[in-house]
């Protein structure tokens, strides 16, 4: 692992400055402090006041704080291509679950290292990552080797017939390891599944550790209609599966979100990821229990999920962060590509242009994304007292030209390739496009042998 210095004093000045909790700074410049934003405003001033310190002048570029992502998987980055064209439950257990299997604890880890890899290098500095029992928490590991900040969410589910206590006992012995190695930068948490895989005994066990020891908790939530009908009537293909399976089943008859809330599950503490099919009652409850959504519009489309009532959560005024989900249902870690899509689907859902606008989109891959991680306070912005987590886009391409408006160019125009630089917690973790703390080409190459697995997977289940 590389270690990097955190920089004493640095002024770090482009063409446009985008604070987000305010408006965007033309010829703008950030102080940075030791892990902390300074000052932000005007270039000339910012000089000024500060003659001794050393600029870097990104010139036609953008400043801004860099990408929350508010769910993913980073464990599956190497499971991309794995299966493309199947829907939410046969992908999970005919792909997924199968393709794991094939895979050593120390291939995840370097899964995850690839996943991070690419976070970095896309802008993203924070990522709520729910981590798979299949690496052991070792994955924890790399993401703090990689200099990202966020919260590890250790996943958690007994299918129904496991002991609850056994496995409640067995993440928490993750969990707690992952404690004690005393990371700054990522928090611990858990992640019992969801509603369709967790039975009502773990969930409630969860909660009650999760309330204890102060785990932040992550669960998947409405994400399909088949969900829906699994919980209401006890019907559907996950119904069948489970059946399959031998698992005597009793449906709550309740949507997903009343079903957790009856169990007391729902509380300020909670991230649901997905929340796509939500009635207004299920809308309410989460507003009323401050529960905050992480909102992955790509990977829903593609796996066939449905498009989540997001005008109606952001008018309940719930937390909102957006993410990318795993590259396994995304197939890359892009939030430039996750704004537009969020964007155009909302649009092309209500024929109405001004339903969703490039800057509520940046607001949740920013400040959005550190509200619904309690991070408000730590990141999403750039404004003084603030962790120094700033990504620098660069504007000179043809299809960047010319900028009229930096959010618009950012938002409609850019791609995760522009980002030059990226800083977290004061440290330069990536310059010129190049990632600091990892050995890119290392890691690259390591990854073959995962894909090799995953190729043999792939040609053994198409000659099944």
């Amino acid at each position: 692992m590389k270690i990097l210095k955190r920089v004493k004093t640095l002024i770090l000045a482009s063409k446009w400055v985008l604070p987000i909790t305010s408006p965007p700074i033309s010829d703008g410049a950030v102080l940075a402090r030791g892990d902390s934003i300074a000052s932000v405003g005007k270039k000339e001033k910012i000089i000024k006041d500060n003659p001794h310190e050393e600029v870097r002048d990104f010139g036609e570029a953008i400043l801004l704080p860099g990408f929350v992502n508010a769910h993913t998987h980073l464990e599956y980055t190497a499971f991309r291509g794995v299966e493309d064209n199947l829907s939410l439950l046969p992908w999970i257990i005919d792909a997924i679950s199968k393709a794991a299997k094939n895979l050593s604890y120390e291939d995840f880890v370097i899964s995850t290292s690839l996943g991070c890899l690419e976070a970095l290098k896309s802008g993203i500095t924070c990522v709520a990552n729910a981590g798979t029992l299949g690496a052991r928490g070792e994955s924890f590991k790399a993401i703090v080797a990689s200099g990202l900040r966020g919260v590890f969410y250790q996943e958690v589910w007994d299918g129904f017939k496991r002991d609850p206590n056994e496995a409640l006992e067995e993440a928490l012995s993750l969990v707690k390891k992952m404690r004690r190695s005393g990371s700054k930068r990522i928090d611990v948490g858990i992640s019992p599944h969801s509603p369709y895989s967790v039975s009502e005994k773990l969930f409630k066990l969860v909660n009650g550790v999760s309330l204890k020891m102060d785990l932040p908790l992550c669960t998947h939530l409405a994400e399909s209609n088949e969900e829906v009908k699994f919980l209401k009537h006890g019907s559907g293909e996950i119904a069948d599966f489970w059946r399959n399976e031998g698992v005597k089943w009793k449906a709550p008859r309740l949507t997903p979100v009343q079903h957790l809330d009856k169990l007391g599950v729902l509380n300020p503490n909670v991230l649901a990821a997905h929340c796509v099919h939500l009635t207004g009652e299920d809308i309410r409850i989460l507003a009323r229990k401050n529960v905050a959504v992480a909102h992955c519009p790509k990977s829903n489309a593609k796996l066939a999920d449905g498009i989540a009532p997001l005008p109606k959560l952001m008018d309940a005024g719930i937390r909102i962060g957006l993410g990318t989900d795993s590259t396994a249902s995304n197939n890359v870690l892009d939030m430039f590509e996750e704004m537009r899509f969020a964007i155009f689907l909302q649009r092309a859902l209500h024929q109405t242009a001004p339903i969703l606008v490039a800057k509520q989109v940046l607001e949740m891959a920013t400040i959005g994304g550190a509200k619904a991680l309690g991070m408000e306070n730590k990141i999403g912005s750039l404004e003084r007292g603030r962790k120094a987590d700033l990504i620098a886009v660069a504007l000179d391409k043809a299809y960047t030209t010319p900028t009229l408006d930096p959010i618009s160019t950012l938002v409609y125009c850019a791609h995760q390739t522009d980002v030059a630089f990226v800083m977290v917690d004061g440290k330069i973790v990536v310059d010129d496009g190049e990632v600091k703390m990892l050995d890119e080409r290392k890691i690259l190459k390591k990854v073959e042998s995962v894909g090799n697995k995953l190729e043999e997977f792939k040609r053994k289940r198409g000659d099944g």
